[in-house]
């Protein structure tokens, strides 16, 4: 998936991007409040 596919963090700084939560069920970047659940990850597309 392309990072410009997601606009908070293709815009966010590189230690915004490098500081993340991983659950169960994807991953959180607190300081975007910007979520990506692994479904979403391996079902997304660009329409």
């Amino acid at each position: 998936m392309p990072l410009e596919w997601l606009s908070r963090l293709s815009n966010a700084t590189q230690a915004e991007r490098e500081r993340f939560e991983l659950s169960p069920f994807g991953i959180h970047w607190p300081d975007l409040d910007e979520d990506l659940s692994f479904e979403g990850f391996y079902t997304y597309s660009k329409n």
